[in-house]
């Protein structure tokens, strides 16, 4: 399991990387495609290039996400988003680390621990998402060879690119609470 989560660490940072590439690519591939159906034509071979690109990343960021998926799967929703008593461990050592290491008492806490379980939902659906945004930009990378269907390859890589800025800020957001890394 300790291969498999040193593994995870790298994939996850691999991910980051490739995710942002996709953000880039399809925003960038956006303004690209607005430009080509208002009739700048010269911009036909890089929205060509665009397409292709865009499309390979986001394979490349969705076979990522898979390979780390397992480990998300158990060591982060259902050892933590999912057991009220780990979120309220980490709270309770989270608050000593900042008293100096003066541990609270467990019993009369201020607070209870958050609940996480909608996290894992909103991650779930978010999963849902990217492989729409997936299918779209595979789709515009078909189109982009037409000249008479430019509004529906607009529609496609608007919509990779609203998938792929809600996938990462999805997954940034709840890998800032548990990370595949965190011990």
């Amino acid at each position: 399991m300790l291969f498999l989560e040193s593994s995870a660490r790298l994939v996850l940072v691999l991910h980051a990387v490739v995710g942002a590439a996709v953000v880039a690519s399809t925003t960038h591939l956006v303004v690209w495609a607005w430009k080509l159906r208002r009739g700048q034509a010269r911009r036909a071979g890089g929205t060509r290039w665009l397409a292709l690109v865009g499309a390979g990343l986001y394979g490349v960021q969705f076979v990522l996400g898979n390979l780390m998926y397992p480990v998300y799967k158990v060591r982060v929703r259902a050892e933590y988003f999912e057991s009220p008593a780990a979120v309220g461990e980490d709270a309770r050592a989270r608050r000593a680390r900042s008293l100096g290491g003066v541990t609270p008492p467990k019993d009369g806490e201020d607070e209870p621990p958050p609940r996480l379980e909608r996290l894992a939902h909103l991650f779930d659906i978010k999963e849902h998402i990217v492989a729409l945004g997936l299918a779209l930009a595979v789709a515009a990378a078909f189109l982009v060879r037409g000249e008479e269907r430019r509004g529906l390859l607009l529609f496609c890589v608007a919509g990779a690119a609203a998938c792929a800025w809600t996938g990462g800020l999805v997954g940034l957001w709840v890998a800032s609470f548990r990370s595949v890394g965190a011990l």
